[in-house]
């Protein structure tokens, strides 16, 4: 079904992969810079813990542990945002993201548009880590679509 004026704000595509011994923060810049003149707005963010879903009944639902790593490695997320800043890639060594994000300028575009641009992305990312690094391969372990919606009060219910 199709909506004229869907709630979405937020649409992200993510692939989690098995994390690589030579994905650094090196490799994510030269990422970046592969990309283009297209691309010039990047911020770093803290890493995205992996994420396995599971499908047994019995714990479905099941609070998260707090959890505390210690490592010598750094661990962060590369957000990379387009000129128009209605697009961006989020790069970390175990997960990449792409993001159409609602702006007041560009219409949301829905899933059979923004899916082919993150195929592409998400190859150019793959071939990008094979051919700078001593990289075999990345090798996917789950994929997820997530879809950030606004509601506003009047359209819940709710008093504000």
């Amino acid at each position: 079904m199709k909506y004229k004026n869907p709630p979405v704000v937020e649409t992200v595509l993510s692939v989690q992969f098995s994390p690589l011994a030579n994905l650094g923060v090196g490799l994510l810049g030269s990422y970046w810079k592969e990309l283009g003149s297209g691309w010039p707005h990047v911020t770093d963010a803290h890493a995205v813990a992996p994420v396995f879903e599971r499908f047994e009944s019995a714990k479905t639902w099941e609070l998260s542990e707090l959890s505390v790593k210690f490592s010598q490695q750094v661990d962060v997320r590369l957000q990379i945002r387009n000129a128009v800043k209605d697009r961006m890639i989020q790069v970390q060594n175990g997960r990449f993201f792409y993001n159409w994000l609602e702006t007041s300028v560009v219409e949301y575009p829905s899933y059979e548009a923004v899916r082919p641009e993150f195929d592409g992305h998400w190859d150019k990312f793959r071939e990008s880590v094979v051919f700078n690094s001593d990289e075999i391969s990345v090798q996917p372990n789950q994929w997820e679509v997530i879809y950030v919606n606004h509601l506003p009060c009047a359209r819940i219910g709710c008093r504000c």
